[in-house]
């Protein structure tokens, strides 16, 4: 059995949930989860240009489950981008997003998996 999964931050802004080449049905696109934690590690890296210490502190997990998740989902992104699939945000958590956030804001990922 693993272990349970500590509490993270998670740092994301969008109310997006799936992304998809343009003019093809989504029912007939493979589709590639992404989840809330590897897009929040993506934004942390690559958007914010943080390293992948910073990253992790930021987001209250080690270095390494950071690199991993980041890792994950360029793997996922990339095989979406030249396969022609779609990208499905994987609400493995409620995400209740409010209209519009504060720049930078981070919200609590718990054990319960809620966000604060």
């Amino acid at each position: 059995m693993p272990r349970p999964k500590i509490d993270r931050h998670i740092c994301l802004n969008t109310k997006i949930n799936i992304w998809k080449p343009a003019g093809i049905p989504t029912r007939l696109l493979t589709q590639e989860d992404i989840t809330i934690d590897e897009l929040s590690a993506l934004k942390i890296a690559y958007q914010d240009n943080l390293t992948h210490l910073e990253g992790a502190n930021l987001m209250k997990i080690s270095q390494s489950t950071f690199t991993r998740l980041v890792h994950s989902a360029c793997q996922k992104i990339t095989r979406a981008l030249t396969l022609g699939h779609a990208i499905q945000l994987h609400e493995t958590i409620d995400l209740n997003f409010p209209d519009q956030f504060p720049t930078g804001c981070c919200r609590r990922r718990q054990n319960n998996d809620q966000l604060d």
